[in-house]
């Protein structure tokens, strides 16, 4: 299809990132029909005043965020269906391509550390521990209402940050072991921006909400060993994820052509 006037040249300052965004608008604005054949790298490249390199660069980001296809001796293809349904900003997920390795060994600290808290808390919450907790999640919910097969906004995501940091701090304090809660608090300033990062993944969020759940759960029937259980799967299934996109950005970044 027609894909309109050129538009005004990308500032280099801004690379790669900054052509990203700039077809995320485009797409989101019709200018590519989902499942169409996008104009070549060449023509592309020219029509946004970038080099070929750094189209590439930014092709490769779109497609590890699930947006398009590069099939090599092809084209570069938009999804089908809906093309930006679930995708989150690049941003985030250079962040976590970056910081891959040294947030991955805090999250098997926090698998270890975090399912005691959850077992200790099964032990020793408090009524208004446990009411804390389920106002959380009453407000995660309250929170994503109607917003399935939406993308995610930065207002909805820092939101739920916030939530979810109340959930581990309040589950935290429910242990009843200050040496131990000290030690979460660090572990949590240690993941200011992992958090934001990993919750950002497409879908995280629902599945943080279902895990926190189960958490909850096992500790108001005062099961330890179920917490505990419960708090490990959560804390695992991020890690398979940051392993995951991880091993995608490997594969996209190795990637010459499009």
């Amino acid at each position: 299809m027609a894909v309109g006037a050129p538009s005004p040249r990308v500032s280099a300052s801004r690379l790669s990132d900054e052509v990203v965004q700039r077809l995320i608008a485009q797409i989101r604005e019709g200018a590519f029909a989902p499942g169409t054949r996008l104009p070549p790298v060449r023509q592309l490249a020219a029509r946004l005043g970038v080099s070929q390199s750094t189209l590439r660069e930014a092709l490769r980001t779109l497609e590890a965020m699930g947006v398009i296809s590069i099939r090599h001796g092809s084209g570069v293809y938009l999804r089908r269906g809906d093309p930006l349904n679930g995708v989150w900003s690049s941003r985030w997920m250079q962040w976590l391509l970056q910081h891959a390795p040294s947030l991955l060994e805090v999250l098997e600290v926090r698998e270890a550390v975090e399912a005691q808290a959850a077992s200790l808390a099964a032990l020793h919450a408090r009524a208004a521990d446990l009411r804390r907790l389920e106002r959380v999640l009453v407000e995660g919910t309250a929170l994503l209402a109607g917003r399935r097969g939406r993308p995610l906004d930065e207002g909805v995501l820092a939101a739920y940050v916030r939530l979810d940091e109340a959930f581990h701090e309040t589950l935290a304090q429910a242990a009843r072991n200050d040496f131990l809660h000290s030690l979460l608090q660090g572990l949590a300033a240690a993941i200011v921006e992992s958090r934001e990062a990993t919750l950002a993944i497409p879908g995280r969020i629902q599945r943080s909400m279902r895990e926190h759940d189960a958490v909850f759960q096992a500790v108001r029937r005062r099961d330890p060993e179920g917490a505990r259980r419960a708090m490990q799967a959560h804390v695992r299934r991020v890690v398979e994820e940051v392993r995951s996109l991880k091993r995608r950005g490997a594969r996209h970044r190795g990637r010459r052509g499009g």
